[in-house]
């Protein structure tokens, strides 16, 4: 459902604008380039775009490892997302709290690699 994304392109852009991740023009660039992503190949291009911007953040220092993992999830990469999900919990990122409850997430929940981190961090398996 392209509407999602949309919505979603939108929450993104204002969201790293408040975040101050970056400049409104320099936001609506990101989203003009995601909106044409989605039209262009739907939501493997979209998360491919996703994925180039997490890690060319997280390589400047403005991202996180969890964001990459993300990305990588949606693209049904399980292993980079794994790998990714590691270095979040190495670098005690905060946003890896939510991993239990991120749909990106769902093909992971019963990957033995998983379960370990989800302990490791202290959660519950649902």
């Amino acid at each position: 459902d392209t509407a999602r994304f949309q919505e979603a392109i939108a929450e993104y852009k204002l969201a790293n604008v408040l975040l101050e991740k970056e400049s409104a023009e320099s936001a609506a660039k990101r989203a003009a380039e995601l909106t044409a992503a989605l039209k262009h190949g739907g939501s493997p291009e979209y998360w491919k775009k996703r994925l180039e911007f997490s890690r060319r953040d997280l390589n400047d220092g403005n991202g996180t490892s969890y964001d990459v993992a993300v990305a990588y999830a949606r693209l049904n990469r399980d292993t980079a997302a794994l790998e990714f999900l590691d270095r979040s919990f190495a670098e005690r990122e905060f946003d890896l709290l939510w991993c239990r409850n991120e749909p990106a997430f769902d093909a992971l929940r019963q990957d033995r690699r998983f379960t370990d981190l989800l302990h490791r961090i202290g959660l519950p398996e649902q």
